[in-house]
């Protein structure tokens, strides 16, 4: 109650400041530069006041600095079948086809039941890191990981998210998968600013927080994890993560 009628009082002022300034520019009468001046602190009780508005202003601000960020997609194949590694080299092809897909620096040759790594770039000159492995991997999720890797700038999440969906959908196109789980991760570097999903954190400068981790489901089947960092979330229905992709908000600073 009490943070409501905080914030009905900042709106108020800011409403009447901004009614004395225009009365004084459209009747050209002396403009009170206080009026002006009133504004600051009123602009500044409102962000820390509200969530809202915090929040778009530092979505906005790394919007405007599009920083880099290192994104994956990894999903899972659970399939017993004697004949599982031509499979997943028939899908492998068909989704490089498809998509227009070519290997850097050569072909790396077939996935052969263990660790396959290869590098690829699109016609449009996107690359990114492709790994398959069988190592290590719980059995009830899988007996093989597909992941896909990018270096990219924030701007560029959200296509390189599409390109990722597609190559997964050719990829499995004729592959029987028990298991369809599928994870993303949005990570930058210890010395950029963290991407949170829906979750506004203002540390007080005093603090150095050198490590915390939050994890929550958003409903039965999509688990979200937020490190510092990093946001990662899982689900076995790939449309719950393109809410996470399009609400994860890198700030830019933490004020």
């Amino acid at each position: 109650m009490k943070h409501v009628m905080v914030m009905i009082l900042l709106a108020l002022s800011l409403f009447f400041t901004i009614i004395n300034v225009y009365n004084s520019i459209i009747h050209k009468t002396y403009v009170n530069l206080l009026g002006f001046a009133a504004l600051a602190p009123i602009f500044n009780s409102l962000y820390q006041e509200s969530d809202l508005i915090y929040k778009f202003f530092n979505s906005v601000m790394s919007f405007i600095k599009n920083g880099t960020t290192r994104f994956k997609v990894i999903f899972y194949i659970a399939n017993e079948n004697d004949d599982i590694t031509k499979q997943v080299n028939k899908g492998l092809r068909l989704a490089i086809r498809d998509l227009s897909l070519k290997f850097l620096k050569g072909h790396p040759g077939e996935y052969g039941g263990g660790y396959y790594k290869g590098r690829l770039i699109t016609n449009t000159q996107v690359e990114f890191l492709l790994e398959i492995s069988n190592d290590g991997i719980p059995p009830k999720i899988g007996n093989i990981a597909v992941k896909l890797e990018f270096q990219i700038s924030m701007r560029d999440v959200m296509s390189c998210w599409r390109l990722a969906k597609d190559f997964r959908s050719k990829f499995l196109e004729q592959i029987e998968n028990d298991y369809p789980r599928v994870g993303v991760a949005i990570s930058l570097p210890k010395n950029s600013p963290n991407p949170f999903y829906r979750l506004t954190f203002r540390v007080p400068k005093f603090y150095n927080i050198d490590n915390f981790e939050l994890k929550f489901k958003k409903n039965r089947d999509l688990t979200v994890s937020v490190r510092q960092n990093e946001v990662y979330a899982d689900t076995t229905h790939i449309s719950d993560l393109d809410g996470i992709i399009a609400e994860c908000i890198p700030f830019s600073n933490l004020i």
